[in-house]
Parts: structure tokens; C-alpha cells; sequence
């Protein structure tokens, strides 16, 4: 397990500087796009995020065991697999517990799934395990998925927003969930619209960081 905090690009301690230790995910042209940013969503790259799996394309066949099992783990997670996601939510309610984020004090929400059908499939029944062994308030009803958007990794587009945000979400201190962690781009735009409707992202948690082999 690792856990990673993202710095500004101004930060002055290079050697912590995100576009140095994901080299790999950050390239110049995303770089050039992080720092043109909005300040409110520069503020993101500081919260502090953890995965718990490295994750692999299916494109690529040849992977160790270790890398399959992450892989079969997130893609039956993502489809609903309840005996996965059960897994999951003891998984993260334990890493929570050990950096204190437990409790009403907090909200756990997810970035929103690319339809309602699968909002529900993939995250109703995890995020109600999740609060219910953590304490945290559940935030799935905080957002409404509309209509279904096209997945980004089958050339559907990041900026259709394809949800409504409840404005109750103001004030409330969020714990916010992805599946899987790529450019991260995903997770700090709904982030930064979290946080521009008086919200407070205090961390990031992931089942996995996508890698390249």
C-alpha cells in the first residue's frame, strides 16, 4: 500500500512535485493543462489521495499474477460484483480507520459512473457497506446521474457533465472515491465542482492506480 500527496505545481520542494514522481502519467501537454487550471482546481493536486493496487489494461495479455488478480479485482468491482465490492468496502474502511477518517464528521461519495444504471450496479450497495461500517453520512443521494455519457476509455469526453450536484453537499467534509486512478483528471474535476459548491475534499482513496508496463 501506498499513499501519495499531491503538491502544487508551484511547490517549492521539487523532489515532492507530482509531474516528477508519475512521470509516467504526466506529460507535457498534460502539465501545460494542470497549470492553466483554475486555482480552485490547482487546490485538489495538495489533497492527499491512497490506492491499494497497481492496475494494468486489459489490452496488455502478459502480466505477473499479482497484476491479473488487481485487474479481475477492479473489473468486477466496476461491474457490480458484490462479493468485490463487499471486499472493497472493508478494504478502504480499514485504511480510513488507520488515518482517523471515521465518523459522521465526514461524507464518502464517489465520482459519478457514465450512467445511472450503473451508478446503481456499481456503487449503492458499496457506499451504504462503506458508511455503515465507517460511520461517515452516505453521499449517494448527493448526486443525481441524468443521462448516460459514453466511458472516457471508450472515447466518451470528461467534460459531458452527465450529473446534477444536491447543494447540500456545502459544508460537508467528503472522502472522495474513484475506482481506479489514471491522469487523475476525472477525480479532481468533479472535486473541483464538489468544492465550488462550499464542500471540503479531504482525501482521495482509489482501489488502484492505472501503470504503464
Amino acid at each position: 500500500m501506498r499513499q501519495r500527496k499531491i503538491h502544487k505545481i508551484v511547490n517549492k520542494k521539487v523532489k515532492d512535485l507530482f509531474y516528477i514522481e508519475a512521470s509516467d502519467f504526466v506529460d507535457d501537454y498534460q502539465m501545460y493543462e494542470m497549470m492553466s487550471m483554475p486555482s480552485l482546481l490547482l487546490v485538489q493536486y495538495e489533497t492527499p489521495m491512497h490506492y491499494f493496487f497497481e492496475y494494468i489494461s486489459r489490452k496488455i495479455k502478459e502480466v505477473s499474477c499479482y497484476h491479473e488478480f488487481a485487474r479481475q479485482f477492479v473489473l468486477n468491482f466496476k461491474d457490480g460484483n458484490a462479493e468485490d465490492a463487499s471486499w472493497a468496502a472493508k478494504l478502504i474502511c480499514l485504511y480510513l480507520k488507520s488515518i482517523g477518517l471515521y465518523g459522521q464528521e465526514y461524507t464518502f461519495m464517489t465520482v459519478p459512473a457514465s450512467s445511472q444504471v450503473k451508478q446503481s450496479v456499481r456503487y449503492e450497495n458499496f457506499m451504504e457497506e462503506v458508511c455503515n461500517t465507517s460511520k461517515m453520512n452516505n453521499g449517494y443521494d448527493l448526486v443525481n446521474v441524468t443521462e448516460e455519457r459514453k466511458a472516457v476509455h471508450k472515447g466518451g469526453s470528461r467534460n459531458l457533465q452527465n450529473y446534477i450536484i444536491n447543494e447540500n453537499v456545502a459544508g460537508k467534509k467528503v472522502v472522495l472515491f474513484d475506482d481506479v486512478y489514471t491522469t487523475g483528471k476525472s477525480w479532481t474535476t468533479f472535486a473541483y465542482k464538489l468544492e465550488s459548491m462550499g464542500a471540503e475534499v479531504v482525501q482521495g482513496v482509489f482501489l488502484a492506480e492505472a501503470i504503464m508496463k
